[in-house]
């Protein structure tokens, strides 16, 4: 799994020159780009929606998504994967015992202990 990135907000000269706000990683934003605070990303965005006679207050927080469906497949799939590997190691552990008792027996039938 990756590890997490460090985020910024960067504010972006475009061709008319207005600026523009983008939040990117910090290893990946463009080198034209701007640092700035979100407290700043979000006053040029408010002078911008203004601009555009858009609403100016920030648009709405994303509606709540319920997971528990998921987290619980999640959960079923996870204590299904700890049965699969309870049982695979009861599998290996009678192939060792068996795999000993050849060998002992191939011993005594050769003299040679088996390795």
């Amino acid at each position: 799994m990756r590890e997490p990135e460090e985020m910024g907000w960067y504010a972006v000269t475009i061709e008319d020159g207005s600026e523009r706000v983008m939040h990117a990683a910090v290893a990946r934003a463009p080198e034209h780009a701007r640092r700035i605070s979100e407290q700043e990303a979000r006053a040029i965005s408010e002078a911008l929606r203004l601009e555009r006679g858009d609403d100016p207050a920030p648009t709405a927080p994303a509606a709540e998504v319920d997971l528990s469906g998921i987290n619980a497949r999640l959960d079923a799939l996870s204590e299904e994967s700890i049965a699969h590997t309870e049982k695979l190691e009861a599998i290996t552990s009678q192939v060792e015992r068996v795999e000993g008792a050849v060998n002992d027996m191939t011993a005594g039938l050769t003299g040679e202990k088996m390795e």
